[in-house]
């Protein structure tokens, strides 16, 4: 099968991966591609024929790559669906942030559990579920986030 879109770009030959061959001589290896014999005709008006000495770069790619994580219908638990920064807690955003090596740099930690201790002592909280609590905690979490979102430039500026 053919895949056609703009008539300006190369067309995509859809086919199976059959075997490969490695050609030590010249230190590269060979892919075979099968394509139902019907289009012929196609794929040698998309790519043309080999002409030795001369070579023609195609891509190759999976048309349905796997997923590393098990399908729902086999019994195993559905993904969740990703949730926006603002629909976290901030308790899931700290976890988050702190994990974060630009925002370990912004806070001036090396490692993550530093980032940790500094979070809870800027905060003034023992755990990071406090957060979620409200209160003064709960500001000065925002007032973190909003800072470093400034300092690194991944927040808009505010209009008046």
């Amino acid at each position: 099968m053919i895949f056609r879109g703009d008539p300006m770009t190369a067309a995509a030959i859809k086919a199976t991966w059959a075997t490969y061959k490695p050609v030590p001589t010249r230190n590269v290896l060979q892919l075979t591609l099968e394509v139902p014999l019907e289009q012929q005709a196609d794929v040698f008006k998309n790519l043309g024929y080999p002409v030795p000495g001369s070579e023609t770069w195609v891509g190759v790619a999976l048309l349905n790559p796997p997923t590393d994580k098990p399908a729902s219908s086999q019994g195993a638990p559905a993904e969740r669906p990703k949730q926006r920064w603002a629909e976290m807690s901030r308790a899931q955003q700290a976890g988050i942030l702190c994990a974060d090596k630009q925002f370990q740099r912004w806070i001036e930690c090396r490692t993550e559990e530093e980032a940790i201790k500094d979070v809870r002592s800027l905060c003034n909280v023992v755990s990071r579920s406090q957060l979620d609590l409200g209160g003064l905690p709960a500001e000065r979490w925002d007032d973190l986030v909003s800072r470093y979102r400034n300092a690194t430039g991944q927040q808009a500026e505010q209009r008046g």
